[in-house]
């Protein structure tokens, strides 16, 4: 069996086995690149930045060889070493879909949505066809505040995901967060923060997770902390970066608006994700919020004070009142696992979510429209079926039964339609 036949069948340890004799017998740009992307599945992302150099230093104009690179770089978040490819690699492949949409994903990753809005005129153009394109355009207008754009672009990705022949299932199910991994970036985050004399709270499907099950949610996506209002966002952001954490986001997006509701780090050394949210105090409630350039999704929620819970050998704080929260965010029956939920368009269905924009709406079709582009086949069923339960769109119950009948699945449980429901054309203005 050849290095190439072993990596398509995911046997990685051999194929980098065969790889690393290639090289040495017959040195070519795709034998390199074949021993890069073994080293990449095995998560050897320096040897595989090594690999991918030495190829290059032999044909300096392959692109391949260069696109991979940048792309390894990107995924460690060495964001400046990945713009130094990038960027020249754009400034004279402007024409290359590849390049291009590299360069999108760059510009989503760095949070440069102004840079990225000039790339969709060619990406729409030439790259119809794909539709982790479209999803991507989709969410560069989501981050912009146009919602109604979005929303058609997104749809666009949905019409050629049904024109087209359904490509072959991710291999298994994969979770969004390694528990380990989201484990130690709390215990980091913990340590800076508490070192820094920075309260917090822990949240959402974090609290969720510890306090009825012991461990952090497998199909969550994120760490989420709440954090007091009144915390000064840009000295957070560089204090916090001195213990291992990045922010992709503009110095003007973390002291403006958008940086007083919501502020989103990477831990460099998991790779786990941390959302901060600031809570508003408004009363007797306090208040946090999703902004996108303008438009807001805001959730109360009831201010019980603050309890301790206990999480690997670490205490922390969280809600007063645990249950309350978890009943307010996820409903009376939240002691029962449901893998199959989103809690923008789900949670909170006492009316405490005010989105008069469909934010959740708008992100939810992301996410779903992403799980097909990754061949997650079971999660995008999910998505449409939560969605449809809040939201009138014939074009997503295509996409559930195109899928039921093409694919022999266990799907998640049917979810009962809300009676208040929004549409298309009331939410977006949007006919089709």
């Amino acid at each position: 069996m050849t290095a190439a036949q072993l990596y398509k069948e995911g046997k990685y340890q051999e194929a980098l086995v065969a790889y690393n004799a290639l090289v040495q017998t017959n040195p070519v740009a795709a034998n390199y690149l074949g021993l890069a992307q073994c080293y990449q599945k095995l998560g050897y992302t320096i040897h595989a930045i090594e690999a991918l150099n030495e190829g290059i230093a032999k044909y300096p104009q392959n692109l391949d060889l260069q696109l991979c690179l940048a792309q390894t770089h990107f995924s460690a978040h060495n964001l400046d070493a990945a713009k130094e490819i990038l960027e020249p690699l754009y400034a004279s492949n402007k024409e290359n879909l590849i390049v291009v949409a590299l360069y999108l994903n760059y510009c989503i990753a760095t949070q440069d949505y102004h840079k990225a809005t000039t790339l969709i005129p060619f990406l729409s153009k030439k790259g119809g066809n794909y539709i982790g394109i479209w999803n991507n355009i989709g969410l560069v207008y989501v981050e912009m505040g146009d919602m109604r754009s979005a929303m058609q672009t997104f749809r666009k990705g949905f019409k050629v995901f049904l024109a087209n022949p359904l490509p072959k299932a991710a291999p298994e199910a994969q979770e969004f967060l390694d528990q380990e991994a989201g484990k130690k970036a709390l215990l980091a985050i913990k340590k800076a923060l508490d070192e820094l004399g920075v309260p917090f709270l822990l949240a959402a499907g974090t609290l969720l997770g510890i306090y009825r099950d012991g461990d952090l949610l497998p199909h969550d996506k994120d760490i989420d902390l709440m954090l007091p209002w009144n915390i000064p966002r840009l000295e957070l952001v560089d204090a916090v970066s001195r213990y291992g954490f990045v922010c992709f986001a503009s110095k003007e997006d973390i002291v403006g608006e958008k940086g007083q509701w919501n502020i989103i780090l990477k831990h460099v050394a998991s790779d786990a994700t941390i959302d901060l949210f600031f809570l508003k105090p408004e009363g007797d409630k306090l208040v946090h919020s999703i902004y996108k350039n303008g438009k807001i999704l805001s959730i109360s929620e009831t201010n019980t004070g603050r309890s301790q819970i206990e999480y690997a050998g670490q205490t922390f704080w969280t809600y007063g009142d645990i249950e309350l929260y978890l009943i307010e965010k996820y409903g009376e029956d939240w002691r029962t696992p449901k893998a199959n939920h989103n809690g923008l368009i789900l949670s909170n269905t006492d009316g405490r979510t005010h989105d008069p924009y469909g934010i959740g709406i708008t992100l939810c079709y992301n996410h779903c429209l992403g799980a097909l582009c990754e061949s997650r086949y079971k999660k995008g069923h999910g998505y449409t079926l939560q969605l449809l339960s809040v939201h009138d769109d014939p074009l997503l119950l295509k996409v559930k039964k195109y899928l039921e009948k093409n694919l022999k699945e266990e799907w998640y449980p049917h979810i009962p339609y809300r009676k208040s429901r929004t549409n298309n054309r009331t939410l977006f203005g949007i006919r089709d």
